[in-house]
């Protein structure tokens, strides 16, 4: 069974740059499942399905989810950094027999300072629209939140992901 660290939080907390500077420093495998379907044709027929629900800010089908990243990470031996994978308890229930969840680094702080981030992150994203971001807010709230109940405080590490960059990384060092 494959072995990951989980990496959640709201949009705009750094759940990306923290996934990247976690796999880069140990050697795991950064898996963000937006990238992978960012990366989609677009005009495909599951590209259209998967950026007509993206771009508004909702999440994909649970099971579609589930087949598109295990896909992707098939022949992989490494332990995984997984950014926005699972992103609801009925993914992480898809998922219990082929990956094992051994940490959650779940990242906290004030909406409002991940919404100013958001704004500024300038990439151009279909997603970054005002009404998007909030509607993506309350999708995690309702979603993904409950995840780290799901996974118990056992292996759920709750970091402040207000700090610079680096401080924030020092403390997913700590418990990594």
């Amino acid at each position: 069974m494959q072995k990951a660290i989980l990496v959640v939080g709201p949009p705009g907390s750094g759940k990306g740059t923290q996934a990247k500077l976690i796999a880069k420093k140990f050697g795991y495998k950064h898996v963000s499942t937006g990238d992978i379907l960012r990366k989609l044709n677009k005009n495909s027929t599951l590209g259209k399905k998967v950026f007509a629900l993206i771009n508004k800010g909702n999440f994909i089908p649970p099971k579609l989810a589930v087949q598109i990243t295990l896909n992707y990470i098939k022949s992989n031996k490494k332990i995984l950094v997984l950014d926005g994978f699972p992103r609801n308890i009925t993914q992480a229930k898809l998922i219990k027999n082929k990956i094992e969840v051994i940490k959650v680094i779940a990242f906290t702080g004030r909406n409002s300072v991940f919404k100013e981030r958001l704004m500024k992150r300038g990439q151009g994203r279909a997603d970054d629209t005002k009404e998007v971001i909030n509607h993506r807010f309350e999708v995690y709230k309702t979603e993904t939140k409950p995840l780290l109940k799901h996974y118990g405080a056992q292996i759920v590490h709750k970091l402040n992901a207000e700090p610079s960059i680096k401080a924030i990384f020092r403390e997913v060092e700590k418990v990594i």
